[in-house]
């Protein structure tokens, strides 16, 4: 079955700012190893997923301690993170498509082709996993398997800032938390503001903003009571607004698998696979209507 979903990051009270962003890294760093033979293929997709969620753990962790560690610090590792994990997202895509679709509907959608299609999205799909197989085999991924856990060891971001973001990086980091807690809830508010289901491009927006704000409240379980039911309910929000997301890009998606393909059959089911998933969209709003209320109305553990 795999390896295990890996466990929230082991922040404490005891911790600086500095050692808990350390600790981030160095975790999620573990999760990269501990599935990467997963993600050489298909047969176990959480692989891919487990992968990718790690370099975005990472890269999120690096864009959000920046008020303490700097933006030329973590310049480096966020572009190789950017770049390398970049070549995940059309297996993920893929594998998302067939595992959720195709898989549970194939048999009653009601339009022939879909054996066509299943063909189609194969050769798709060994084409993207050839180009995660060729970034893990790649010298980039082996120079930032090499070199960044021991800037994550050494704590090297501490050499490249100035009086006052030492004093910041020395500091106790429950209060720091609290800091970007309170900030990116403010963000997910304003995103939330201007959420329509209608509207896939402030959908998304929202989506990114409430994923940010997952990951720091993952990162900093352990600091403060009752976060448990508030990241349960904030993790129904995301992945509910990832299904919505899903639905929305699966135009593009269907036309990339098509490619040059004339096939009537095939371009049939496809469209009719495009409208179809276009429909769900509406019997979603009333879930999304109340989970996003609740998310507002609820109460933030950090805040007491």
């Amino acid at each position: 079955m795999g390896t295990p979903h890996w466990p929230d990051e082991p922040v404490c009270r005891s911790q600086s700012v500095s050692e808990a962003f350390a600790t981030i890294l160095t975790h999620n760093f573990g999760r990269l190893g501990a599935w990467e033979g997963a993600a050489r293929d298909w047969e176990e997709i959480e692989g891919v997923h487990q992968v990718r969620v790690a370099f975005r753990r990472m890269r999120s962790a690096c864009t959000t301690f920046r008020p303490a560690v700097g933006r030329r610090s973590v310049r480096r590792w966020s572009r190789a993170m950017r770049e390398l994990g970049g070549a995940l997202g059309p297996a993920r895509d893929l594998d998302v498509l067939v595992s959720e679709v195709l898989e549970p509907y194939g048999e009653s959608f009601p339009l022939s082709g879909h054996e066509r299609f299943l063909t189609a999205v194969t050769v798709a799909r060994t084409r993207a996993y050839r180009d995660v197989r060729r970034m893990l085999d790649g010298g980039s991924y082996a120079r930032f398997q090499a070199d960044f856990p021991v800037w994550c060891a050494a704590h090297g971001w501490e050499e490249a800032v100035g009086d006052k973001r030492t004093a910041r990086l020395a500091m106790p980091v429950e209060a720091f938390a609290t800091e970007l807690l309170d900030a990116q809830e403010a963000r997910v508010l304003g995103a939330g503001e201007a959420a329509d289901p209608d509207d896939a491009v402030a959908m998304h927006r929202l989506r990114i903003e409430c994923k940010k704000l997952r990951y720091l409240v993952e990162f900093f379980r352990g600091l403060f009571d009752g976060m448990g039911p508030f990241i349960k309910h904030l993790k129904e929000l995301q992945d509910l607004l990832g299904v919505m997301h899903d639905i929305a890009v699966t135009e593009g998606l269907v036309k990339r698998i098509l490619g040059r393909r004339k096939n009537r059959e095939l371009l049939l089911y496809a469209g009719g696979l495009v409208g179809w998933r276009g429909h769900e969209v509406f019997a979603l709003r009333d879930t999304f209507a109340a989970l996003w209320q609740a998310f507002v109305d609820g109460g933030k553990p950090w805040r007491g």
